[in-house]
């Protein structure tokens, strides 16, 4: 008898263990399941987040190629506006030189001439 309640004893206990096993088991191939599904979602987000950086790199380098655009015609602009007012003040210098006829001792004697024979 002792030995047949120990062997129903056995019986139970290894019902119990393999109970038990088999729920550790189940646990195991959940975790697993879950942990392929988070990385899936996580390598997902790892994707949208560099098409996301790619983008913004993209759209940062338009930027600053637009504004250096902008920037060097503006530059350009006035490289040519200095130049043709340098020119235009190369001009009144000689014009005002011309009108006056030169400021020298013999241009006023000349100019002295002129209006003394009404010359001009």
């Amino acid at each position: 008898m002792k030995d047949e309640e120990t062997r129903r004893e056995l019986e139970a206990e290894s019902r119990k263990l393999q109970g038990e096993m088999n729920r550790i088991q189940e646990d195991a191939q959940k975790l697993v399941s879950e942990y392929s599904e988070e990385k899936k979602r996580m390598e997902k987000r790892v994707q949208e987040l560099a098409e996301s950086s790619r983008e913004e790199t993209e759209r940062n380098k338009a930027e600053y190629n637009r504004q250096m655009s902008v920037l060097q015609n503006r530059l350009d602009r006035t490289a040519a506006d200095s130049a043709r007012e340098r020119e235009s003040l190369l001009n009144q210098i000689q014009e005002l030189r011309n009108r006056s006829g030169g400021s020298g001792f013999f241009a006023m004697i000349g100019r002295a001439l002129d209006s003394v024979f009404g010359i001009h």
